[in-house]
């Protein structure tokens, strides 16, 4: 089991061991991705489809254009807004990305996001400890 949030590095080993703390084995169907050798290791559990990006960036339903977009709006989220993220809360930053990207299409986001607040959120103390 991953002991952190967070990959080091892009070798076959930590992206295993990533895949297997953050997914659940029932819940994947297929993975798809481009054709880095690291990505390999799915091959034996998953159903696995790449896209050769040297070649195209489509390939009928295989493409990485979802999590390549999710990437470009949490780039411009840190360039244009915050300027600095730090790694103590970088997994709420990307909480916060995830909730907009999931939510991008959604007409009555203002409401979802008020609707949201009645939550109990972080305390102030713990984000500063």
């Amino acid at each position: 089991m991953c002991p952190r949030n967070w990959v080091p590095n892009v070798s076959a080993d930590e992206i295993e061991d990533f895949a297997a703390w953050a997914m659940r084995l029932d819940a994947v169907e297929v993975i798809y991705t481009d054709q880095m050798a690291s990505y390999r290791i799915f091959e034996p559990v998953f159903e696995h489809k790449s896209v050769n990006h040297s070649i195209c960036y489509i390939d009928g339903d295989i493409h990485t254009n979802g999590i390549e977009g999710f990437w470009s709006l949490l780039k411009r989220g840190i360039n244009g807004a915050f300027h600095h993220v730090s790694s103590k809360h970088l997994s709420l930053y990307l909480d916060e990305f995830m909730w907009r990207f999931n939510n991008r299409k959604n007409e009555r986001i203002f409401e979802t996001l008020l609707g949201n607040c009645e939550r109990r959120g972080i305390q102030y103390a713990a984000l500063c400890s």
